[in-house]
């Protein structure tokens, strides 16, 4: 699990396609920093831009992961060299939860339909697929690229066939995280509240 605080900006390296049948994909490589890598172990998981991935291999400052082609179908960034990713080290047992709880599994992808500063913050407008309206909330949590956000205003669309939620971004987390570089039109990857996940199945379960 994942709590959406940023650790570290890291750089898509190198891609390597996967020709074997049983691990089609890609073979990435995250280029981070010494620091970072020296305590990572083969197998640990990493949120990559929001994604959960699995460790395979490591090198001085660069770690590697596969990419299934399912994740890359359901995520955005992950498969484009030179890419600043977002990372974050799965969460230890008995470690503050600074955000919200996350699992790393994007649910769907937006579009930011506006970004404009109010003060030294962003504010943020992402436009998102209205079939997850119901997991959405006023003051309820969202990840955009692996980043634990609030929602402070939710706006349908008038076709009814997306709506938007603005987020504001404090000074701190534009300067440690990939949202900086968002602009009209970005594709970001969105991770819907864990708790809000399971109160919509519950309540489906018993209608």
């Amino acid at each position: 699990m994942f709590t959406g605080i940023i650790t570290l900006i890291g750089t898509i390296d190198g891609i390597k396609h996967i020709l074997d049948d049983s691990n089609s994909g890609l073979l990435i490589t995250i280029k981070a920093t010494q620091d970072y890598v020296s305590d990572i172990i083969i197998g640990d998981s990493i949120s990559v831009q929001g994604a959960c991935m699995t460790v395979v291999d490591k090198d001085y400052d660069k770690f590697y992961i596969n990419v299934s082609k399912e994740s890359l179908n359901c995520t955005y960034g992950l498969d484009i060299i030179g890419n600043q990713v977002n990372l974050e080290k799965s969460m230890k047992l008995g470690e503050k939860i600074g955000g919200h709880i996350l699992y790393g599994h994007i649910d769907c992808i937006g579009k930011v339909k506006d970004i404009f500063s109010i003060n030294e913050s962003l504010n943020l407008i992402i436009n998102i697929p209205i079939s997850y309206l119901s997991y959405f909330i006023y003051k309820g949590s969202v990840a955009i690229d692996g980043v634990s956000l609030t929602v402070n205003k939710i706006d349908i669309e008038q076709n009814y066939n997306s709506f938007n939620i603005n987020l504001n971004i404090i000074p701190h987390t534009l300067k440690n995280t990939t949202l900086k570089f968002l602009k009209k039109l970005s594709l970001v990857n969105i991770e819907i509240d864990i708790v809000a996940r399971y109160i919509i199945q519950f309540i489906n379960n018993n209608h």
